[in-house]
Formats: C-alpha cells, structure tokens, sequence
C-alpha cells in the first residue's frame, strides 16, 4: 500500500516497494508481486494504474520487464519465464504505431516528424475519472468564463487528459482552474 493511504496496489509505487523488499532478502515477495503482475498483463493485455475497476482504461509508466530485471538478480529463469508478458507490456505501449504517419498519434505512442516514436499518457475513456468525479466537474465548471469557450471545459472533463496526469504523478486540482484545462490539453 502507498504509504499507507491506499488500501490498494499501484503500479509504479510497487516497482519501488520491491527495491525495499530486495534490500531486506524478501525475494519470495518480490517473486509473489511479479507474478501477480503477471497475470494481470494475462488478463488485461496490460498492468492498471491500480487495482480497482475504474483504473482498467488506463496504466502507469512500464515497469514490469524492471520488476522482472530486479528478480532475475536472484532468480536465473526470471527473465525467460516473464518474456510472453514483458512482449504484451511492449505491445500495449506500441498499439498502432506501425500505421502511423509522421506527427500523428494513436493512444500511447505519437510518430515525431523526423520518425521518432516516443510514448505517452492515455485513458481509454473521455469521461470524468471515477476516483475524483467531483473534483472533475468542479475544475470544468470552473473554466467556464465569459472569455474561454465551452470546448475548454470539455477538454478539462475529457479523462484522456485528465485521466493522464494521474499516472505521471500529477495531481489536479480545481485551484488550476481556469488556466488549467488549455495548459492540460497542450501538455498532454
């Protein structure tokens, strides 16, 4: 658990607790977690934020072939027996990217225009995030002024952008509101 907050696992946050678990001799732990992980990338094609429903559209930055790198240390066959799942995290991250034209996207990977793939945030869904519905709607209602138009809001309530900013360590808050939503937009 997330320092004790959460009553979940998260994604990334345990890459971090497995360091922990390392440094104190708990590779049954750690084998444990892996795969748990495992068979999460089994079941969905791809690890969660965290494990709750609602977290299904979307994940945190790619550490299980990390995970699997840290147990090899200890564990000869690690990296043999997690491959078929390190190949499905690489597929999930590089959906789409073999049909894409110079500055396009599509979900998680964008083609520069010199050829270049890099990868990115993204939420399956383009609703507000269940986990903070309220602050959501509260940071959208908040940009709309006279002087911004409705799309502004709509970008805002948008969970491929807001939904983004949880798994790169963002937190929004309705105090961003109203510059919030275009400066979201462009950063992501």
């Amino acid at each position: 658990m997330p320092g004790g907050r959460f009553r979940e696992v998260y994604y990334w946050d345990s890459y971090f607790t497995m360091l922990g678990l390392a440094e104190s001799g708990h590779w049954d732990k750690i084998s444990d977690m892996v795969d748990n992980f495992a068979y999460e990338l089994d079941t969905w094609g791809h690890i969660p934020n965290g494990n709750r429903s609602y977290y299904l559209s979307r994940s945190q930055p790619p550490f299980f072939s990390l995970m699997v790198e840290l147990l090899a240390t200890h564990d000869s066959e690690a990296l043999k027996k997690y491959r078929p799942q390190m190949e499905k995290e690489y597929a999930y991250w590089m959906e789409g990217a073999d049909a894409l034209q110079a500055g396009e996207a599509n979900k998680r990977v964008v083609k520069l225009e010199d050829g270049s793939l890099l990868n990115r945030y993204w939420d399956d869904r383009d609703t507000p995030r269940p986990e903070s519905w309220l602050d959501d709607i509260t940071t959208a209602k908040a940009t709309l002024t006279a002087r911004q138009p409705k799309s502004t809001a709509i970008c805002a309530l948008r969970r491929p952008q807001a939904g983004t900013s949880v798994p790169a360590g963002w937190t929004i808050r309705k105090s961003w509101a109203p510059s919030a939503p275009p400066v979201l937009c462009r950063w992501i």
